[in-house]
């Protein structure tokens, strides 16, 4: 049976590259004392203790644009890192990373994690996380890496006190920038900080062709920001580093993050790196765009010691907001409108239609979620990124050996748009839950399902039960009770 191009391609060979990353840059995290790794392997989970005399400084750069060698330019990510750290005077820890290849060749990340093990090490830093990206022929070159240093200062440096002098509401955290550096601050109060990282993948191209680029950094938070709350962190900066090939308004964009962050209660900060032909749009003449970065977080001690997890006989709970594609799948649809109405098809009339649904910013489901972990009444929480109901539903399920099977009747119906792109390109259903979040942008677990559905209605959203969890006799994962694959049976992602 012929496989899915997109799964095998991006999905399958992404999520082997990043084993394999995490692998081969583990060992940095014994560089340093502040280090504690409480889960190991891909997915592991390591946060840093600091010291409560000291403030963490977050900032963000990418890789030397002009460096060709990519060990050289992998290595000069490390580098200007530790640059700025020395230029705000403050003590470098550890890092995480972006890497957006073209391909996602494993010898490739090879050369990457070497020449960034090698840098770590000599500056005694800790890679505390990092995405791999598979951006096709965005990416103009074998790579493109951006990064996010969480360093410390002492809170009785002339950077913290210059700042708080007079303002000592800003004591707990600001934004600022020094030389050109765009940098926060946060007061972490002891707790546990970690950092996770992503970007919007190939989106950008939508955006590029409808003519905005603003509303993409709701998607590029939602990414980061939903998935760290899957381990229930608190989100204090979100830093990003914005790629640009050609004329972007940088400016209005950090302009618009800021606001973003006060409106959720986030240091939102973008630093700005122009890297030329690196970096290409829907055609070599027109500008460009990439968004990657970090969010860091605190997590306190009581949900360290429980964290999130569904049980048996709780309630799922689905979640939809405006109809939009998420950041799931890009790559697949912008091959699929070029193959249906050709290269320049958003200027035709059917392509615009598409292009308004496919150029909408993700929901953003932070906010809520956190209110829902906050009230004790979420037990688990899934955004439908990367692997949507496959990977990002029924693997999680499947961890903790419970099965769910939902109702296809139940579940909120994907835009017609959506289910047009499936048609032309013949995707079978199988393929097209594993890739894309049809219509639903989240989903939650609970023992409470009728307050949490009032309290998700009140954020401006739409929520329903759409099945409860169990323990099957060994079964796990996700069954689509009447959504049929291409045999004609329910859908099901065993998660295994």
């Amino acid at each position: 049976m012929e496989k899915d191009e997109y799964i095998e391609k991006v999905i399958k060979l992404g999520d082997e590259g990043s084993e394999l990353l995490a692998k081969l840059c583990a060992p940095t995290l014994r560089n340093s004392q502040y280090v504690e790794i409480l889960e190991e392997g891909m997915n592991g989970i390591a946060v840093l203790r600091l010291p409560t005399d000291y403030m963490c400084v977050v900032h963000s750069i990418g890789g030397d644009p002009g460096q060709e060698d990519l060990a050289d330019y992998a290595r000069s990510l490390v580098d200007r890192l530790v640059g700025q750290a020395d230029i705000l005077g403050a003590t470098p820890i550890g890092f995480a990373n972006v890497i957006d290849s073209s391909t996602g060749d494993k010898s490739m990340l090879e050369t990457i994690a070497h020449s960034l093990v090698q840098a770590a090490n000599e500056n005694n830093l800790a890679i505390l996380n990092g995405e791999n990206a598979i951006l096709g022929s965005r990416v103009n070159c074998a790579a493109n890496m951006s990064g996010t240093m969480i360093s410390i200062i002492e809170k009785s440096s002339p950077l913290i006190q210059d700042e708080v002098a007079g303002n000592p509401h800003l004591a707990d955290g600001f934004i600022n920038i020094k030389k050109g550096i765009y940098f926060a601050t946060f007061d972490h109060g002891g707790l546990a900080v970690y950092t996770n990282s992503d970007g919007i993948g190939t989106k950008p191209e939508f955006y590029e062709r409808a003519g905005g680029h603003i509303v993409s950094l709701e998607d590029s938070i939602a990414m980061r920001w939903d998935d760290a709350n899957k381990i229930g962190a608190v989100i204090k900066v979100d830093s990003e580093v914005i790629e640009t090939r050609g004329p972007v308004n940088f400016s209005a964009m950090s302009l618009r993050a800021e606001d973003l962050g006060k409106k959720y209660g986030v240091l939102c900060i973008r630093q700005h790196e122009p890297i030329g032909n690196r970096l290409r749009g829907y055609n070599l003449h027109v500008p460009a765009f990439n968004l990657s970065g970090s969010v860091v977080s605190t997590i306190d001690e009581e949900r360290l010691k429980n964290p999130l997890r569904p049980s048996n006989q709780e309630c799922l709970v689905a979640i939809r907001g405006k109809l939009n594609p998420r950041s799931n799948g890009i790559s697949d649809k912008r091959r699929i409108m070029v193959d249906v109405l050709g290269e320049n098809w958003h200027q035709t009339e059917a392509g615009g239609l598409f292009l308004e649904y496919l150029a909408t910013p993700s929901t953003i489901l932070y906010p809520v979620f956190r209110e829902l972990i906050d009230q004790g009444l979420a037990t688990s929480v899934y955004h439908m990124s990367g692997g949507a109901y496959e990977g990002k539903l029924a693997r999680p399920l499947a961890k903790h050996g419970l099965h769910v099977e939902i109702n296809g009747d139940a579940l909120y119906k994907p835009d017609w748009r959506e289910l047009a792109i499936g048609g032309f390109s013949f995707t079978k259903p199988e393929e097209a839950y594993a890739k894309w979040p049809m219509g639903n942008d989240g989903f939650i677990t609970t023992n409470n399902p009728e307050t949490s559905i009032t309290l998700i209605k009140n954020c401006g959203l739409q929520a329903r039960v759409v099945g409860e969890l169990e323990k099957a006799d060994g079964k796990t994962g996700v069954l689509l009770k009447g959504i049929k694959d291409s045999q004609g049976k329910d859908i099901y992602y065993s998660g295994r």
